[in-house]
């Protein structure tokens, strides 16, 4: 019982030791704000290539909510989007962690 009293008074100690040593991840100075894309019929892109799956002739664009957009078309075999990122913002990076943000309006039936 002790050593659980013990284990229990430590541990958020420990938990915020980790987090404040936790080395931080910072962005390279190519793009000091990261990579990014705003997809849509001409799509704006900082320091990635967006690509449209096996064949980017089926890929939909368009304007839904006042936001453009990339829609996916499986019959035209344009199932999947890719994004290269710019290889001298890679090779800046001091650190392996990535934070992703992606906004998606989910109008379809089907499931993720």
């Amino acid at each position: 019982m002790l050593l659980r009293r013990l284990f229990a008074g430590l541990l958020p100690v420990l938990l915020l030791v980790g987090v404040l040593h936790s080395p931080t991840a910072r962005a390279a100075t190519m793009y000091p704000s990261g990579v990014g894309a705003d997809l849509g019929p001409a799509p704006t892109t900082l320091g990635v290539r967006p690509a449209a799956g096996d064949d980017p002739a089926g890929l939909q664009t368009g304007t839904e909510q006042g936001r453009t957009y990339w829609r996916t078309n499986q019959a035209a075999n344009t199932g999947y989007f890719s994004f290269d990122v710019d290889r001298d913002y890679v090779d800046e990076l001091t650190t392996d962690d990535v934070l992703v943000t992606v906004t998606y309006l989910d109008t379809g039936s089907g499931t993720l």
